[in-house]
């Protein structure tokens, strides 16, 4: 790894803890290192790109999961309500069918 990439890597690092979105532009503002130095340079382009990409999936994995919870937790309540109006409807039919036996 060069030293120009080993840079890189210490403005993605910083980037991930701070939880900001990861762009050329901020890897070079953090790196002190130009855009047309990033750009004339493959590996740290390549670099940026695999943060990126492992970011946006990192962030959707999150979001999905999240998404999972919540709808579990509503699933959740409406199994709840629907065992209530169960219970309900069998309290009230409970009458009419002693009624129609008798």
């Amino acid at each position: 790894m060069t030293a120009l990439s080993r840079r890189v890597e210490a403005a993605l690092t910083e980037i991930l803890h701070d939880g900001a979105t990861i762009t050329a532009t901020a890897v070079a503002q953090r790196s002190g290192i130009s855009h047309a130095t990033l750009y004339r340079h493959p590996e740290p382009i390549d670099v940026i790109r695999d943060h990126h990409a492992r970011g946006v999936n990192a962030a959707t994995l999150t979001e999905l999961s999240t998404r999972v919870a919540q709808l579990h937790t509503i699933i959740e309540a409406l199994a709840a309500r629907v065992r209530q109006q169960e219970e309900r409807l069998r309290q009230l039919e409970a009458p009419r069918r002693t009624a129609t036996r008798a």
